[in-house]
């Protein structure tokens, strides 16, 4: 008997200090799904450029507007998808299998549905698009609806096998999220790249896009499964009270996901009935680049949903709000350094990137600032869903970009505005929104006052980046008449800009990590060097 409870004394310490709330590798995991990011930047920075050079602007502007078409189906599951991460989470922290198969189960059977509603919807846009009196270009017709066709079953796909992304990141192993989707990206953008320079069109990439998603997402599902040892998808798991749960609770979610598709999908449609498939092309590019950044952002903030999650069920109200200052602290890092390179030399970035007809330096300007609010709510948005909070947040959400919508709408169709118009249009509402209500609802949960938030949040940062600002504002005005000495500004900017970094932002672990990765890398080249002497 001795014996026994000796043997068993070991696993019962082992169960007792593994840490299910994610905090442990709450680092770990955001760089992970940067490095997952990177693949998606980089399709994202080569693709439209690729396009446009290979098959035209209008192509280009084509492509866009069939993802923006197919997005506004995305909201048909609901936000089914995005509460499986959150319960999934808690029943993981709790080591209750059961529970994980039966929101598994019961999030697939509704997901399913959905998925088959977006079939039908995916059919009835391609049957009306004819009818569309915004196809400026009929000689693109047959294009698009085949485009979006393909678009339309990849989402199907996705949306019919979603549930298994958040078992994933509910057992907090975005490792092999990451891996999954770096390789499947990569064999997306490289098959890609083949058909362009074979000399095949726009119809082929959206092909090779959906198999490439739907391959990828059933890699996903195998890869849950090892994730979470005992997981079954049965039918004897799917509960009626477990489905309810799952909507009322993604019911909150949906709202910020009508925001975005008011705010970007409708206003890619506005700006294609009202001045065409061309101008299309410009005005996303700005967009569709700091889109990039905002993956970056949201990669970061998606683990603080089960992070928060597990916390609150632990009653860890202290460090919640701990992690509210540090995330919003960090997204700031993160997003200022790029917002002011968009704002300061967004133009030429343009130009480097996509070609002078795309150089239009006052879109990227004022996209620039409006995605800054954004980059601070993002964090905020992800806690209060950890918190089962976030339905006001939502709600505020959907009413900025409805005032968003509707003030594009008024400056297209009555006042007959161009990009520009459009672009402020698009921006002001919601940053009020993001920089206001947002962070006022969550300093309200965790009783802390807004004014000391942003103190706590902001000024720290504002230090670090100033002489980085300062550089970029002496590069701009010595750009024209001093190229080299303006270059040479910005990149004691940089460096600056990276010394701060390193010694004030990167945590210990990640400084810790590079400094040993050097280390070995430094002993390796000595040993060649050794051996190369000694040959």
């Amino acid at each position: 008997m001795e014996a026994t409870a000796t043997t068993k004394e070991p696993v019962q310490k082992a169960a007792v200090t593994e840490d299910r709330t994610g905090r442990s590798r709450l680092v770990s995991n955001v760089l992970f799904t940067w490095g997952g990011q990177m693949i998606f930047f980089l399709s994202g920075f080569i693709m439209p450029r690729m396009i446009d050079h290979k098959l035209g602007q209008e192509v280009l502007g084509v492509w866009d507007f069939s993802w923006a078409l197919i997005a506004y189906f995305k909201f048909v599951d609901m936000g089914v998808t995005a509460s499986v991460n959150r319960y999934v989470a808690r029943h993981w922290g709790k080591h209750d299998v059961e529970g994980i198969n039966r929101v598994l189960s019961s999030a697939t059977f509704a997901l399913s549905l959905a998925a088959l509603a977006i079939f039908m919807g995916t059919i009835v846009a391609v049957l009306l698009l004819p009818y569309w009196h915004g196809m400026h270009s009929p000689e693109y017709l047959s294009v698009t609806q085949k485009s979006v066709f393909c678009l339309g079953c990849m989402l199907s796909a996705q949306t019919a096998m979603g549930a298994f992304n958040g078992v994933l990141t509910g057992c907090h192993r975005w490792e092999l999220q990451t891996v999954r989707t770096v390789v499947s990206q990569s064999l997306t953008l490289v098959a890609m790249l083949v058909a362009l320079w074979l000399g095949y069109g726009l119809v082929m990439l959206a092909a090779i896009t959906a198999i490439g998603q739907v391959i990828g997402q059933l890699t996903t599902a195998v890869l849950a499964y090892h994730a979470c040892p005992g997981l079954k998808l049965k039918w004897s798991g799917v509960h009626k009270g477990t489905i309810k749960e799952l909507y009322i609770y993604s019911g909150k979610t949906l709202l910020p996901t009508i925001s975005e598709l008011l705010l970007n999908q409708t206003t890619v449609v506005l700006v294609t009935g009202s001045i065409g498939l061309s101008a299309l092309a410009i005005f996303t590019r700005p967009r569709s680049l700091l889109r990039q950044i905002d993956n970056l952002e949201r990669k970061m903030a998606m683990v603080l949903t089960p992070t928060t999650s597990s916390l609150e069920s632990c009653g860890n109200l202290k460090e919640i709000e701990s992690l509210l200052v540090k995330s919003t602290r960090y997204s700031i890092y993160l997003v200022l350094p790029m917002v002011l390179v968009m704002v300061v030399f967004g133009g030429e970035v343009l130009r480097l990137w996509m070609g002078p007809a795309y150089a239009n330096w006052i879109l990227p300007a004022v996209f620039a600032v409006g995605f800054l609010g954004n980059g601070i709510q993002t964090p905020i948005l992800f806690m209060l869903e950890g918190l089962n909070a976030h339905g006001r947040a939502g709600l505020g959400q959907f009413v900025g970009s409805a005032l968003s919508a509707a003030a594009v709408f008024i400056a297209l169709k009555y006042f007959h505005g161009g990009l520009t118009a459009a672009a402020v249009a698009v921006t002001v509402p919601l940053l009020i929104v993001n920089i206001m209500y947002l962070p006022m609802l969550l300093c309200r949960r965790l009783g802390q006052g807004l004014g000391s938030f942003y103190r706590q949040v902001a000024i720290i940062p504002l230090l670090h980046i100033l002489p980085f600002a300062v550089c970029l504002v002496i590069g701009r005005l010595l750009f024209r008449s001093y190229p080299v000495a303006a270059i040479a500004i910005c990149a004691i900017g940089c460096v600056v800009l990276a010394a701060l970094y390193w010694r004030h932002v990167l945590p210990h672990r990640v400084k810790a990590g590079l400094q040993r990765y050097s280390g070995k890398l430094f002993k390796r080249a000595d040993v060649s060097a050794a051996r190369g002497v000694i040959g």
